[in-house]
């Protein structure tokens, strides 16, 4: 048997925004959460909101390491 063995695996939604592993574990803690949102509400929110934050923390490092590139090459006015 190949692959993933054990009964659980971890989640690592930290992590540049387009590495692909973070990419995954932030649409695995989407998808997670949606699927039991109505057993476990607060559970929901708390992964919802770790999401986002990731997301938001990635968004953020890919958007300034883009403009502080356009500013060392000349590309910005």
């Amino acid at each position: 048997m190949t692959g993933l063995q054990m009964k659980y695996f971890v989640l690592k939604p930290k992590g540049a925004f387009d590495d692909p592993y973070a990419k995954a574990s932030r649409t695995a803690l989407q998808a997670y959460a949606r699927e039991i949102r109505d057993e476990n509400p607060q559970l929901y929110n708390d992964l919802e909101k770790w999401r986002i934050e990731e997301q938001g923390a990635a968004n953020e490092a890919h958007l300034m390491a883009k403009l502080e590139s356009e500013d060392t090459d000349g590309s910005r006015q």
